[in-house]
């Protein structure tokens, strides 16, 4: 983590130098009206001073820390070292995911099996007469034309 971000902000930095190099430049300079505000050189001076004290206070965590990074680092070598002795041992957590896989699938089926357990209901949540409406539609737009509508129409 750390290194991702110092990897970020030394990229940051040489960005803001570069940028802070371009607009200095003479030949780079553009008239008062056309530039826009980041390509004032009093811009990239602030971004240069925020990312250096970033930078600063980053590299001081890390020098702070260096005794307890080298000791991750032997900590990560001795388990590298146990590895190469015994390899099945990596293959036990591997057996545990597989198990939880089987656990979910089984909560899975069991949710559904209760789920369906119970006789269906079915909810008409249309009155009769918008059923007849709709059959009427539907005659219509086939271009069938029944003796009666109310024939076709399952009565509740």
């Amino acid at each position: 983590m750390v290194a991702l971000l110092n990897g970020l902000l030394i990229g940051a930095t040489v960005l803001v130098l570069t940028q802070w190099q371009f607009y200095n430049d003479p030949k780079n300079q553009k008239a008062a009206g056309e530039s826009f505000i980041n390509e004032t050189p009093e811009f990239w001076m602030a971004i240069l001073i925020v990312v250096g004290i970033i930078t600063f206070i980053v590299l001081c965590i890390t020098l702070f820390l260096f005794k307890r990074i080298r000791l991750a680092v032997k900590l990560l070598g001795e388990g590298t070292k146990a590895i190469t002795k015994l390899p099945q041992t990596l293959l036990f957590p591997l057996f545990l995911a597989f198990l939880m896989i089987i656990v979910v699938c089984w909560y899975a089926l069991g949710a559904a099996y209760i789920q369906s357990a119970s006789a269906p209901t079915y909810k008409v949540s249309l009155s009769k007469a918008e059923i007849q409406d709709l059959a009427q539609i539907i005659w219509d737009l086939l271009g069938l034309r029944p003796l009666s509508v109310r024939d076709f129409v399952v009565k509740y």
